[in-house]
């Protein structure tokens, strides 16, 4: 601004964000048609970390473990789920295909929290 405050200048930044934002699209496209295809499997999906942390689970693992509705989205230690099912009188007997897994929850080291 001089004097008379009348504006003389203007200092700004401009950026071309139109390959981020595309980038941005595609990224949210393939992220929500994995959703999709998880959440419209018949098999039902677990997938734990290192540190016996459940990260990935579809809505059928929880059916098919005899889970609580969104019980998998808290992202709990697999030891935990062993745990709930006992807290719900589940026995791993009855459901064959976690047998497996089950027997193996001490192994992560994931004491139910």
């Amino acid at each position: 601004m001089n004097e008379a405050g009348a504006v003389t200048g203007l200092f700004g930044v401009i950026m071309d964000l139109t390959e981020f934002k595309l980038a941005e699209a595609r990224s949210r496209e393939a992220s929500a048609l994995l959703e999709a295809t998880l959440e419209n499997m018949d098999e039902g999906l677990l997938m734990v970390d290192a540190a016996g942390t459940v990260q990935v689970a579809n809505s059928r693992a929880e059916q098919l473990l005899g889970l609580p509705n969104d019980f998998l989205e808290g992202k709990p230690p697999f030891g935990e789920i062993a745990f709930q099912q006992a807290q719900a009188g589940i026995s791993a007997e009855a459901n064959k295909a976690a047998v497996p897994f089950l027997a193996n929850a001490s192994l992560a080291g994931t004491p139910p929290r």
